[in-house]
């Protein structure tokens, strides 16, 4: 009986269904992010300045044209991830995906820490609900922390 060799360091082995898996989970959220990012792009682009007036988007809104911008950012991002997934057996296909994901990750960011610097200078009176919905940190910054993630994973997870 032969001795099983080991797995190369920094390789995991796995079996054909497992990998299978894996790769399908991969794709489906990596498509997942770009089309939900196609469609929030678009609802900033499409909402025009009443869509960051809110005080949580001070930040955001201090960009000249800022609606366009980040929602154009938001669905370049979002166009150029769900491609590069459907290009995966490219390895530009994944390239592409990874800079999509990157870019996904880099805008979320900054909308994220828009909304912890709107909360922070935000002084409600005792009871008042804060105006700077706190949920929109964990939100904004969890997607970019996602997407980033998947980003990295693109490029590195293959065969």
């Amino acid at each position: 009986m032969p001795a099983a060799q080991p797995a190369r360091p920094g390789r995991v082995e796995v079996d054909a269904e497992t990998w299978s898996t894996l790769q399908w989970a991969l794709h489906a959220t990596t498509r997942l992010l770009g089309t939900v990012s196609v469609l929030v792009g678009a609802l900033i682009a499409l909402g025009g300045a009443a869509r960051l007036a809110a005080p949580a988007y001070t930040v955001q809104a201090q960009v000249p044209a800022a609606t366009a911008v980040w929602g154009g950012l938001l669905i370049l991002a979002g166009i150029l991830t769900v491609v590069g997934s459907l290009a995966d057996r490219v390895p530009s296909g994944r390239k592409l995906a990874a800079a999509g994901l990157l870019a996904q990750a880099l805008t979320t960011a900054v909308f994220g820490i828009g909304f912890v610097l709107a909360a922070g200078q935000e002084h409600p009176p005792p009871g008042a609900p804060h105006v700077a919905p706190l949920t929109g940190i964990g939100t904004w910054l969890g997607w970019s922390v996602h997407a980033a993630t998947y980003g990295l994973l693109t490029t590195v997870v293959r065969r």
